[in-house]
């Protein structure tokens, strides 16, 4: 599958060129949304990062490799912005310190009717 929704000016990328512990045809993990209970104003009611949609997807932070990861313990917070004031979160629209913000992306969990990777 592909990583959902490229920045800007990025191409799409393969979930297993941009996240390091992919696996193809293992069995996605499993849910845990433990994010906030809100959205920040602004997004399509499709988009991935809308609370209702988040568990149809996979989310992966940037890692201290410089790829992205499904393990907790390898994140990396965002550096501090221009400011010292705290930056508002893409997700829940609130103020949040430097190392509690992490740059996220999302794919599409596999349903069972999907065709194998392999």
């Amino acid at each position: 599958p592909a990583v959902d929704e490229p920045a800007a000016g990025d191409a799409a990328q393969l979930v297993r060129d941009v996240v390091i512990d992919y696996i193809e045809g293992q069995v996605d993990p499993a849910s845990s949304d433990q994010s906030a209970r809100r959205t920040a104003a602004g997004f399509s009611p499709d988009a991935p990062i809308v609370r209702e949609n988040r568990g149809m997807f996979v989310w992966v932070a940037l890692g201290d490799k410089g790829l992205y990861t499904h393990d907790p313990e390898a994140l990396v917070p965002m550096e501090q912005r221009i400011s010292s004031e705290p930056s508002r979160c893409d997700v829940c629209g609130q103020k949040h310190a430097a190392e509690r913000s992490f740059r996220v992306r999302c794919y599409a969990r596999r349903k069972p009717e999907d065709p194998s990777e392999r």
